[in-house]
């Protein structure tokens, strides 16, 4: 009898051990692809954030800085303070000389917003209408798309008599547009490129709830789009950066030709107009500086030249390389027990067998990702339970042998 219940007992016991569950780290592979697929894109924006701030740390580095270069210098926040004065006292200066040119008035209207200045203010002096009324730009489509987008990409008040005025701005814009949907730099004009179009198509962005414009902005873009060559490119990283400043401003994904353009940046943050310069090129510089700009400011809901929206780029950091940013495996404690220890392929031991990983406990037998996205094993409550099976069988077998001990034994005597 002694023998039977000793193989029951072991059969019990054996058979408890085998159901003990194999905990299987279940999430392994698919954190692991969320964290590649994450840390590519995070990359990728490191590039061309980095790209953007070695250009702005060059212009940083000057005395002063023209009109163009001003938005986008403010959107990386490394204008400095010497910049800024300059840059108002400038202005200043044009008011009390008088303005020969209404596009120097667009300018300064985009530098002033850029500098939290009114325009409509500044020096006492309404520069939006003033720039309106002055009509020396009319015919010319160059010219139309920076009026139209100085005057819009602001809460200005326009007088009725100007009103008039921005609606044939616009139309003669629209003139602009051939038949392949491109845009010449004068009505009916057969100088057609993809740099006006791009222009145009920023300066349009503005009506974009228009549905005859919109009609205008597709054809505009699937030009854009037929001009490119064989591997999605342009010729000169002007004209992408003009492409850029058009497409992202309608919402349209720009980051092949980003990736293009940032291959002809030289490393003192200077861009070159061809790849096979020697040089940077002082107009490639500023236009593929602030069409980067105006891509990230797209991405974010905003807009280079608009600072309704006052947006701006946060520059990428080194990270800190103390011990406690650094990752590490924690330690785990597990319940002392005579029985095999289950554990995932990835755990790591010590030399006893000890497990490494330190978790607390999780219900259902689950599995927790920490914040650097390992998983680790959550199935400590197993253990116990499989140590209290165990000691309930041999608490047991005890109870039935026992007496039967007693029995042999007093038999004998």
């Amino acid at each position: 009898m002694k023998k039977v219940i000793s193989k029951v007992m072991v059969a019990a016991l054996i058979s408890t051990m085998i159901s003990a569950p194999v905990y299987k780290n279940v999430y392994a592979d698919t954190t692991a692809q969320t964290i590649s697929a994450s840390e590519t894109a995070n990359a990728e924006q490191s590039i061309v954030t980095e790209s953007i701030f070695k250009t702005a740390d060059y212009y940083a580095k000057q005395e002063s800085l023209g009109e163009w270069q001003i938005p986008a210098m403010v959107r990386t926040g490394k204008i400095t303070e010497a910049q800024k004065e300059k840059a108002l006292e400038k202005v200043k200066e044009n008011i009390q000389n008088g303005y020969e040119y209404s596009t120097q008035m667009a300018k300064d209207i985009l530098v002033l917003s850029a500098l939290g200045e009114n325009p409509q203010e500044f020096c006492n002096y309404d520069l939006v209408n003033e720039m309106l009324e002055k009509g020396d730009y009319i015919g010319s489509c160059n010219y139309e798309v920076w009026i139209l987008s100085a005057a819009t990409k602001g809460n200005y008040t326009i007088d009725e008599g100007n009103k008039e005025i921005l609606n044939r701005i616009y139309e003669d814009i629209l003139a602009c547009q051939n038949e392949n949907g491109g845009f010449a730099y004068y009505p009916g004009g057969d100088w057609i490129d993809v740099d006006m179009t791009g222009m145009a198509l920023y300066a349009l962005s503005s009506y974009n709830n228009d549905e005859k414009t919109l009609e205008v902005i597709n054809k505009a873009k699937d030009y854009i789009n037929s001009s490119k060559d064989a591997e999605g490119k342009f010729s000169n990283s002007n004209t992408t950066a003009m492409a850029i400043l058009g497409l992202s401003s309608i919402g349209e994904d720009v980051s092949t030709l980003v990736e293009d353009i940032l291959t002809y940046q030289m490393e003192d943050g200077q861009f070159k107009w061809m790849h096979e310069e020697a040089e940077g090129n002082s107009l490639a510089t500023e236009q593929d500086f602030y069409a980067l700009v105006q891509s990230e400011a797209a991405k974010n809901g905003a807009d280079l030249f608009d600072f309704r929206n006052d947006w701006k780029m946060e520059e990428v950091k080194e990270p800190s390389k103390d011990v406690d940013s650094e990752t590490k495996t924690p330690e785990t404690v597990t319940p002392e027990t005579t029985t095999p220890e289950t554990t995932t392929p990835n755990e790591e031991e010590n030399s006893n067998g000890n497990n490494t990983n330190k978790n607390n406990p999780s219900p259902n037998n689950s599995s927790s990702v920490d914040k650097t996205g390992s998983s680790t094993k959550t199935g400590d409550n197993n253990n116990i339970n499989l140590f209290f099976k165990m000691s309930l069988i041999s608490m047991l077998g005890l109870a039935i042998v026992a007496p039967k001990k007693k029995e042999r034994g007093n038999g004998e005597r």
